[in-house]
């Protein structure tokens, strides 16, 4: 038996995705983590080949996480920025959100 114990601010976690075939990890992840403590601000960031999942008929999108997608990614696969659901925040660079969630206090995992 473990104790969580946590004072502060609220909790904030990235989770970091660039290849396509993780996606059902991740999202088992986002699943156990929100489980666990629903009150996390959760994000999720997307470059590299990951971009594809929001094209595809599987993505689903959980309103409790804030997904950010890589514009140059998705420009070097030719995908249209239009094709993206609305809830999705477009980036200029993945790896650069990265940098700045973890500056502001974001803890990172990529599975």
């Amino acid at each position: 038996m473990y104790v969580t114990i946590f004072m502060g601010d609220l909790m904030k976690v990235l989770f970091h995705i660039d290849e396509m075939e993780k996606w059902n990890l991740l999202n088992a992840n986002l699943r156990n983590i929100l489980e666990k403590d629903s009150n996390l601000s959760v994000s999720v960031v997307s470059n590299a080949d990951s971009v594809a999942y929001f094209m595809s008929e599987e993505c689903t999108l959980d309103e409790r996480i804030k997904y950010h997608v890589c514009l140059n990614s998705l420009k070097q696969r030719g995908y249209d920025r239009k094709e993206i659901n609305n809830q999705v925040v477009i980036v200029d660079s993945g790896v650069y959100e990265i940098a700045l969630l973890q500056s502001l206090g974001y803890s990172y995992i990529k599975p």
